[in-house]
């Protein structure tokens, strides 16, 4: 039990005194990064990943046709082109004659002209990654518009055959199609032999979605349909080719499966869901699984609200190519514990979700004593708790601007808690829409000055946000969401540099990113004058000898004092001023080191990475530097990878190069 008094509050944690566990957790909170909306981008994000890290990717081949096949030598003269996807630098194919012979052969991208006799061809397809073409189509199409062939490879080999016939006749040869008996020149071509793929569908009813194809209980539902000629949806966002089903959320949390099993091959799939038409959110997936080779996608979503989404939810069902597929929507209800809770033997509230409740009809100095029982999943009641008491004391504020904990002096240090305050201010930096719980500090300077505010300590352990209020609420002079991390937690927040005045009262916010909250650690140090440039804590960092090791992935703030390292080397831009960090890199590993000027147009931080032996001047990337980076007035990256079997020790080093 922790015990909170503002206003004569009793707040009572049910985890603490209820004897059965919950495994019910928030949804979402983990990564404010915009997540990857279907297949490909998170094949592709994974596949650049470790291309960084091999630090190379394969080169493009060159493609050329056989002279033997060279236009106007044979029967029908076509185009053969292989483009349209990305990585393309992993294509590579064949075209052989039945005899064996190459007509041509490349990579990606393509295009050249041959003339072919009438035959069957075979044609070889390879994927240097192993995760098929990308996008990327090999393409035979003759003068007059009649497409032989329009292939690609899914994994990382495939073959097929297409066959060139000056006798037959080509058009389309679905009866269900719009265009059946025309080729692709729009000609009436009557009973056609081979299909030109040309066949043309009508537009889906559920194509727009405004118009999405309710699907209601009971659960599951399957549904056979097909996306052909489907339109972009959302374009500029989605871009899918997409149809659109509304799903009924009859619970309160719903746990959404999705399973689709389409005609053919596919190369991507959408895994989101939306809330409304309007095309700028989406709700991403908890999990999935896939084999495009067989076109089967099975995507879930844990926990979607449906009070939140007014009892629908929108699935844009989307799979490329454009085809017919079967999926089966099947909704079912997350357990969501809720908990009765008795004082003094009386009922006090029932239905509590979470595990705190805050009791204020309390007097100060009365004990009290609790107890609770939970909703188990199938309805039934769980035992009674064992009892807990306590009595409200006064506590020590913080919950308002009103009640603020009063910071008497610098520097200052603080180790508490959000999680039983309540949400009572929101600031953008940049991220708007928190429902975090906030603790609220004052200070009151006796002279004009800056001051440095930080979360970024190793007592931190949840997303945070943190901004500062002069003289009342809503009068916002500082704000950051996102600047450091530890070695536990990123996304912490930290202000540097932050002018105070005298007279003035300063409100330091520590709030949260979402509605996350929990334990935080305080530091509030003196960061001088008006214009005076305050050391940092890695002053002694100015060679290599004395370089930081940090011991991990992290941001930290660094400043850059044109009286530091007088001795040293003078730099690009005519300051002697370094910060020097060291990393040792494993073994076909990489380090990436960014880096920015506060603020940013008026201050030009530049950085370079180098070894022991380097001349300790910043090249941006050249001389004797491993890499480097001099962009003006923006943030800097510079990566390096270690391709050895063996760990190589490297220093990053920090100069300011112009401005302010």
């Amino acid at each position: 039990m922790k015990l909170l008094n503002v206003k004569a509050t009793l707040i009572t944690t049910l985890s603490a005194i209820i004897m059965v566990s919950s495994v019910y957790a928030d949804i979402g909170l983990e990564n404010k990064d915009k997540p990857l909306i279907d297949i490909k981008s998170v094949q592709d994000s994974k596949k650049e990943a470790t291309y960084n890290a091999q630090g190379e990717k394969p080169t493009s081949i060159v493609s050329e046709v056989h002279s033997d096949y060279d236009p106007g030598l044979r029967s029908t003269d076509v185009t053969i082109m292989c483009d349209g996807g990305s990585w393309q630098s992993e294509v590579s194919w064949e075209i052989l004659t039945a005899a064996g012979d190459t007509v041509a052969a490349g990579g990606a991208p393509f295009s050249g002209d041959a003339s072919l006799d009438d035959g069957v061809y075979t044609v070889y397809g390879h994927d240097a990654y192993g995760d098929g073409w990308n996008g990327n189509y090999l393409s035979v199409t003759g003068t007059d518009g009649t497409p032989y062939l329009n292939w690609t490879v899914e994994g990382s080999e495939g073959a097929t055959t297409f066959e060139i016939s000056s006798t037959a006749v080509y058009g389309c040869t679905d009866t269900e199609a719009l265009n059946y008996g025309y080729n692709c020149m729009g000609e009436n071509v009557g009973d056609p032999d081979i299909d030109d793929g040309c066949c043309a569908y009508p537009t889906p009813t559920n194509d727009d979605c405004v118009d999405a194809e309710a699907v209601t209980g009971p659960y599951p539902v399957e549904i056979t349909s097909s996306s052909e000629n489907a339109q972009i949806d959302c374009e500029g966002y989605l871009n899918w080719n997409a149809v659109w089903y509304e799903l009924e959320l009859p619970y309160a949390a719903n746990n959404v499966d999705v399973v689709i099993q389409a005609d053919g091959a596919i190369t991507n799939g959408g895994i989101v869901l939306m809330d409304d038409c309007a095309c700028d959110n989406f709700i991403a997936s908890s999990g999935y699984t896939w084999d495009g080779s067989v076109g089967f996608i099975n995507v879930w979503f844990d926990g979607v609200s449906g009070p939140d989404n007014d009892g629908t939810i929108l699935f844009p069902l989307f799979v490329d190519p454009q085809m017919g597929f079967t999926v089966t929507f099947n909704v079912t209800e997350l357990y969501v514990p809720t908990f009765n809770i008795y004082r003094d033997g009386a009922a006090l509230v029932s239905g509590v979700a979470g595990n705190s409740y805050v009791d204020s009809d309390v007097t100060e100095g009365t004990e009290y004593c609790y107890t609770c029982e939970q909703t188990m999943p199938d309805g039934s009641l769980s035992g009674m708790s064992n009892e807990a008491c306590a009595s409200p004391t006064e506590g020590v504020g913080g919950e308002n601007i009103s009640d603020p904990i009063v910071i008497d002096a610098l520097p200052y240090m603080a180790f508490g808690s959000t999680e039983f305050y309540v949400d009572d201010y929101d600031e953008a930096c940049p991220y708007t829409g928190s429902t975090s719980p906030d603790v609220v500090y004052s200070y009151t300077p006796a002279e004009d000055g800056n001051i440095d505010i930080s979360l970024c300590g190793e007592g931190t352990y949840y997303d945070t946000k943190v901004y500062v209020y002069e003289n009342e609420a809503g009068n916002n002079v500082g704000c950051n969401d996102d600047l450091c991390a530890n070695s536990h937690t990123s996304f912490l927040s930290q202000i540097a540099v932050q002018p105070v005045y005298a007279g003035n009262t300063y409100y330091i916010i520590v709030d949260g990113y979402g509605g996350a909250s929990g334990d935080y650690e305080l530091n509030i140090t003196d960061a001088g004058a008006p214009g005076e440039c305050v050391d940092d804590d890695f002053e002694d960092d100015d060679t290599k000898d004395t370089a930081t090791d940090h011991g991990g992935d992290g941001t930290w703030g660094y400043a850059l004092c044109n009286d530091d390292n007088p001795d040293g080397l003078v730099q690009p831009g005519g300051f002697s001023a370094v910060d020097w960090s060291v990393v040792t890199v494993a073994p076909w590993t990489g380090v990436t080191a960014t880096t920015v000027g506060d603020p940013t147009d008026a201050n030009d931080i530049d950085l370079w990475i180098e070894d022991y032996d380097g001349d300790g001047i910043c090249a941006w990337g050249g001389g004797d530097d491993l890499a480097g980076s001099g962009n003006a007035y923006t943030e800097e990256e510079a990566t390096w990878n270690n391709l050895s079997d063996n760990a190589v020790t490297v220093y990053i080093g920090v100069i300011y190069f112009a401005g302010d």
